[in-house]
């Protein structure tokens, strides 16, 4: 048996900078949490941050990218010392490389300055879990620069100087969050730009956005020719399957699946395939589709009655809207009639 290895690690890694228990006392999202549940999140806010001893220096970070810039920004704000900062770096660089690349340059800020008490506030939980949770042998897609930002504190706690960062909610009327967030955008325009090394993980979104964008070309050029039908009645753009995270049988999948398709082992969808000679039903009816079969088909009367009583006690009127239902194939209507198909004994 071949064992599996994570090493060679992704970066060049120095054991120092794994943080210990009381390490981890650096980050906190608590008083995030208690702000985002308050009535009024920016008063919860100075109640629980402006009681702290004033030598203190407070630092704001965020990041910023959006559709119509040519660039991603970063900022960084000090309202102790009227300090800020704007970078600009390529679009390609994601929201969390710039959110991380602010906390990065306020480290180095206090660490060069030897400020000797700070808080750092961004509103990116994503990268305090990164920094939090970073182990060399797990975490093979982390950024250099939650490496260099771990390496920074610990540099900063071995010259005796106190940090700590606190996550806290965006878009709250926090004034100085606020502040900064405003700066994040305009540094998309007007920051200092950086030659950014970019963590290849940035790239897979581009990479999905191009293939995306392919497949949409694709798609607009086919839709009017094949899946006709499926595509008047039921295409809803999503990166997810509608039977994502449902907990429903094969059978009920395949069955709506083919129905929407409108390509389905009923007469009248083989014989458009020319897999069979006639469209007819076997009860005598000109066509045997999936309409026919569900609402009239006289060889299903039995278990009809029983979909019927079902649809009733869901209050849900028969005859029914199949398009209708089968846009919601979660639905408990849907779920009847793949029940009722199923006790027909029809392999749809």
């Amino acid at each position: 048996m071949i064992k599996k290895f994570n090493l060679p690690l992704p970066y060049p890694f120095d054991p120092k900078i794994i943080l210990t228990e009381e390490d981890e006392n650096i980050i906190s999202e608590q008083e995030g949490r208690i702000i985002q549940k308050a009535k009024i999140p920016n008063e919860k806010f100075n109640e629980i941050f402006k009681k702290q001893p004033i030598q203190i220096i407070d630092f704001y970070t965020d990041g910023s990218k959006s559709e119509d810039s040519e660039y991603t920004g970063a900022a960084l704000f000090s309202p102790n010392i009227n300090l800020e900062k704007k970078f600009k770096f390529t679009k390609l660089a994601s929201i969390f490389t710039a959110e991380a690349y602010a906390i990065m340059q306020t480290l180095i800020i206090i660490k060069n300055d030897d400020i000797p008490k700070t808080r750092i506030f961004t509103d990116s939980k994503s990268v305090l879990q990164a920094i939090t949770n970073y182990s060399p042998l797990k975490s093979k897609n982390t950024s250099y620069l939650i490496l260099e930002i771990k390496k920074l504190i610990y540099e900063i706690k071995e010259k005796n100087l106190k940090t700590k960062i606190y996550w806290i909610p965006a878009h709250k009327d926090i004034l100085n969050n606020e502040i900064v967030d405003k700066l994040a955008k305009e540094a998309t325009k007007t920051g200092d730009q950086i030659n950014l090394k970019l963590p290849y993980t940035d790239l897979f979104e581009e990479i999905k956005k191009a293939e995306h964008k392919s497949f949409r070309k694709k798609l607009d050029s086919q839709k009017n020719i094949k899946g006709v039908q499926y595509f008047q009645n039921y295409y809803e753009e999503s990166s997810k399957p509608w039977f994502y995270n449902s907990i429903v049988q094969r059978y009920h999948i395949t069955t709506i699946n083919r129905i929407r398709a409108n390509h389905y082992s009923l007469a009248e969808s083989l014989y458009r395939k020319n897999l069979v000679n006639s469209e007819a039903c076997k009860c005598g009816f000109i066509s045997e589709d999936i309409e026919h079969v569900i609402t009239e088909c006289p060889l299903y009367n039995k278990e009809r009655t029983t979909l019927i009583k079902k649809l009733k006690k869901n209050k849900s009127t028969f005859p029914i809207n199949l398009i209708h239902i089968f846009k919601n194939p979660n639905s408990k209507e849907a779920k009847f009639i793949t029940e009722f198909l199923k006790t027909c004994k029809l392999s749809v």
